[in-house]
C-alpha cells in the first residue's frame, strides 16, 4: 500500500525536508573529504596569495623610489649644474650650493626620502657641507657605495646603514636608512657623469610590509642576492648564516630555501622591479592545520543547524510562500509593461510581510525618483538653453574681434611709419584690453596677464584726459602665474580712476599689492588717493548704483568697460562662494582701498 499525502503544504514540506536533508549531508561528508585531501595545497595557495599581495605593496614602494630618481635624472636644470660643476672649476662651489639646495628641495617634497647627494665620477660629493669632517671620512668608508661602483650596475640598494650621520655596524636591526644608488647620465651623450645616492627611511618604504607580515605570517624577511638581510619580521626560526650557507649552496638562486628540521612552510619570491631583492616569508604547519580545524567546526555546526532549519521552517514556508509572491509576481509583470500596479494588500506577518511593504515602498520610491528625474531633466534643459543663448548673444554683440585686432595692428604699423611712437603705445594697449574682454572662451587668465590689462588701461586713461596717475604694483614672482578671473582686477583701477582720482583733479596713485595670505588663497589690494568715499556711498556702490561725485554733482563717465564693483562682488562669490567678496575702506578726501581673497586652484595635469 503506497503512502499518499493528500495536502500540497505536507508534500511540500516532506519534499523540501527530504531534499535539502539530503543533499546537506552529502555536501558535507563530501566537503570533508575534499577538505582533508586538498587541505595543504588550498593553504599553500592562499599563503601565495597574501605573499603576492605583500609583495606588490613593496614593489610599488620601490617603484616610487625609482620615479623620484628618475625624476630627478631628468632635471634639465640640475643637469646643467652638474655639467658646469665638472667643466668651471672655478665657479665649483657656487654650482654645488645650488646642486645641494635643488637636492635638498626634492628631499623635503618627498616623505620617505632623508637626504639626496650628488658625486661626480671622482667620488668627490658636489656638496660643500658634506665635505667637512666627519662625514667626509663617513664617505670614503661608505663601503655599499664603494661595492656599488664596482658592480657597473645602473642601480641599487644598500644594506640598512645610518648614512651619511655616523660610522654604521653589522646590525641591521638599528639601522634606519636604505640609500639607492644610481649612475647619473648626461642626457646629451649619454655618457655618465657621477652619481646620484637616494637616502630613504627603511621603516617608511617597509610599513607597509613589516605590518602584512605580522598579519600573516608567522615572520617575514627581505634579502639580497647574497644572504643579507634587510629586514626581518618576527621571530626567523633560524640564524643569518644557516641563511648565507643556504644560497651559497644553491649558487644565489634563493627562489626555493629549503632548512633540515623547521617545522615552517616558507614561500619565496623576488620582487619584479628590484630582481636583488627576495622576500622570505614563513608560516608554522601547526598554525595552518589550526585555521582549518576552525574552519571544519563551522562547517559541522551549519550542517546540523541546516538541517533543524529545514526540517523546522519547511512547514511554514509552503504555507505562506505561494500566495504573496504570486500576487508579487503578477505586479512586477505589471510593472515591467508600464503600468503603475496598485498597492499590494500585506495579510502576512512573516518575512513576507516585509517583502511585500519593501515591493510597496520600491513602486513608490519608484514613482517618486521618476517625478524627480523628469524634472531635473527639465531644469537641466533649461538651464542649457537658458547658457546657449547668453553664449549666442555674447558672440552676435561682438563685432568679428579678429578683424578688430587686425585693423588695430594696421593702424599700428601705419603709426609707426609716422613715428608717432606714443599712439602706437595707445593702439597696442587698446588692443591688449580689446583681446581680454573680448575672449568667449577663456575665463580665467594669470594675474601678470591682468595686471598687463591695467597697465593697458592706465596708459590709455593717461592719453586721454593729459592726467597723470602714478601706479605701484607689488607682487611676487612666485604668484604671478596664479590664476584668477578675468577682468576682475582691471574694472577696479577704471573705477579708482574715474570715480576717485580725475573728480578730484590732482595728480593721482595706484597701489596694487598682490600677497599669498597662506597656502590656500591670495589677498589682492587696490589702494587710491581719491575722493573716498561715504559708507551711503559704498552702499550703493555693492547695490550697482549709480553716485555722484561732490565736486561735480554728477555721474562719473564710463570708461572702457562697463564692469561695476557690484558686478566684480558677484563673480566672486559665484566662482568661490560667499566667504570670498569685496571689502570697501574709505575716507572722504583720502582715499579708498579695495580688497578681496583669491582661492588658489591648482591646473590640471600638475
Amino acid at each position: 500500500m503506497r503512502f499518499k499525502v493528500k495536502h500540497l503544504r505536507n508534500r511540500i514540506t516532506i519534499s523540501v525536508s527530504v531534499v535539502v536533508v539530503s543533499t546537506i549531508l552529502v555536501a558535507a561528508m563530501l566537503i570533508s573529504y575534499i577538505y582533508s585531501n586538498e587541505l595543504m595545497k588550498r593553504m599553500v595557495v592562499i599563503t601565495e596569495h597574501k605573499m603576492d599581495i605583500i609583495v606588490k605593496n613593496l614593489e610599488e614602494e620601490i617603484g616610487k623610489v625609482i620615479e623620484l630618481q628618475n625624476t630627478i635624472q631628468d632635471d634639465d636644470v640640475l643637469q646643467q649644474l652638474i655639467i658646469w660643476s665638472n667643466e668651471d672649476s672655478n665657479n665649483q662651489g657656487k654650482y654645488e650650493r645650488a646642486i645641494s639646495e635643488l637636492l635638498r628641495k626634492y628631499a623635503y617634497e618627498n616623505i620617505r626620502v632623508n637626504s639626496i647627494l650628488a658625486f661626480d665620477m671622482n667620488k668627490e660629493i658636489l656638496d660643500r657641507f658634506y665635505k667637512i669632517e666627519p662625514y667626509n671620512q663617513i664617505i670614503r668608508d661608505f663601503e655599499s657605495f664603494n661595492d656599488f661602483i664596482k658592480t657597473n650596475k645602473n642601480s641599487g640598494f644598500s644594506i640598512p646603514t645610518d648614512f651619511p650621520n655616523r660610522q654604521y655596524n653589522n646590525s641591521a636591526d638599528t639601522k634606519s636608512t636604505i640609500t639607492y644608488f644610481s649612475t647619473y647620465i648626461n642626457e646629451n651623450n649619454f655618457i655618465q657623469i657621477g652619481y646620484l645616492l637616494l637616502n630613504i627611511k627603511k621603516d617608511y618604504i617597509f610599513r607597509e610590509f613589516t605590518k602584512s607580515c605580522q598579519e600573516e605570517f608567522d615572520f617575514g624577511m627581505v634579502i639580497d642576492e647574497m644572504g643579507n638581510v634587510i629586514l626581518e619580521v618576527g621571530n626567523v626560526p633560524f640564524t643569518q648564516q644557516e641563511l648565507k650557507k643556504v644560497v651559497s649552496e644553491n649558487e644565489g638562486d634563493i627562489r626555493n630555501i629549503t632548512i633540515q628540521n623547521l617545522n615552517t612552510y616558507i614561500i619565496t619570491q623576488s620582487l619584479e622591479n628590484y630582481k636583488d631583492w627576495t622576500v622570505v616569508g614563513g608560516i608554522s604547519y601547526e598554525a595552518m592545520n589550526e585555521g582549518n580545524k576552525v574552519i571544519g567546526k563551522i562547517i559541522l555546526a551549519i550542517v546540523l543547524f541546516s538541517i533543524l532549519l529545514v526540517l523546522v521552517t519547511s512547514f511554514f514556508i509552503s504555507q505562506h510562500i505561494t500566495k504573496p509572491i504570486i500576487s508579487v509576481s503578477k505586479a512586477m509583470q505589471e510593472l515591467e509593461s508600464g503600468n503603475w500596479p496598485s498597492p499590494l494588500e500585506v495579510k502576512s506577518q512573516d518575512e513576507l510581510k516585509i517583502l511585500v511593504e519593501g515591493f510597496n515602498k520600491m513602486v513608490v520610491d519608484v514613482q517618486v525618483l521618476f517625478q524627480q528625474v523628469k524634472q531635473e531633466q527639465n531644469e537641466k534643459n533649461k538651464y542649457e538653453i537658458s547658457n546657449l543663448m547668453l553664449r549666442l548673444e555674447l558672440l552676435q554683440s561682438q563685432i568679428n574681434p579678429h578683424f578688430i585686432h587686425n585693423t588695430l595692428n594696421a593702424i599700428k604699423y601705419l603709426a609707426i611709419e609716422e613715428n608717432a611712437e606714443k599712439l602706437v603705445g595707445v593702439i597696442e594697449s587698446f588692443n591688449l584690453l580689446l583681446r581680454s574682454s573680448m575672449s568667449v572662451n577663456t575665463d580665467f587668465i594669470s594675474i601678470e596677464e591682468e595686471l598687463e590689462c591695467v597697465k593697458s588701461f592706465l596708459n590709455i586713461f593717461q592719453v586721454r584726459y593729459d592726467f597723470d596717475i602714478k601706479i605701484n604694483i607689488i607682487i611676487h614672482d612666485n604668484i604671478k602665474q596664479i590664476e584668477v578671473p578675468k577682468l576682475i582686477l582691471q574694472p577696479i583701477v577704471e573705477n579708482s580712476a574715474y570715480h576717485g582720482i580725475l573728480p578730484k583733479g590732482t595728480d593721482g596713485k595706484i597701489e596694487i599689492r598682490v600677497t599669498r595670505s597662506d597656502e590656500e588663497c591670495i589677498v589682492i589690494e587696490v589702494e587710491d588717493n581719491g575722493l573716498g568715499m561715504s559708507m551711503e556711498q559704498i552702499e550703493k556702490v555693492l547695490i550697482d548704483q549709480s553716485i555722484k561725485q561732490p565736486k561735480t554733482n554728477s555721474v562719473c563717465k564710463k570708461g572702457f568697460n562697463n564692469i561695476g564693483l557690484k558686478n566684480i562682488d558677484d563673480r566672486l562669490n559665484l566662482y568661490y562662494g560667499e566667504a570670498y567678496q569685496l571689502k570697501i575702506k574709505s575716507e572722504l578726501d583720502i582715499g579708498t582701498t579695495i580688497s578681496f581673497k583669491i582661492p588658489i586652484i591648482p591646473k590640471e595635469g600638475i
